[in-house]
């Protein structure tokens, strides 16, 4: 499997940045900040003009998918399953 299909594309209208805490997810829409503790699970890769997310630190695991289902019910990553 290569590498840019465990990526999660981010919504163009969110932007996303790495923090020494995990994530920083900015909603250009609504102004709002979400706070995303994830330490090194997730990495923020910048291709076509948006960001993408794909696993970080750890292999892809059922908490890694559990988190960024979470993120997408949230509307932060556009995500429908492995």
């Amino acid at each position: 499997m290569g590498s840019t299909e465990r990526e999660i594309p981010v919504p163009k209208n969110i932007r996303v940045r790495e923090e020494d805490f995990g994530l920083l997810f900015y909603n250009v829409d609504d102004q709002t900040l979400t706070f995303v503790h994830s330490k090194r699970l997730l990495d923020v890769v910048y291709r076509e003009g948006r960001a993408w997310l794909r696993p970080g630190a750890c292999p892809w695991s059922h908490g890694l998918e559990r988190l960024i289902r979470r993120l997408a019910e949230k509307g932060l990553v556009v995500f429908e399953g492995r």
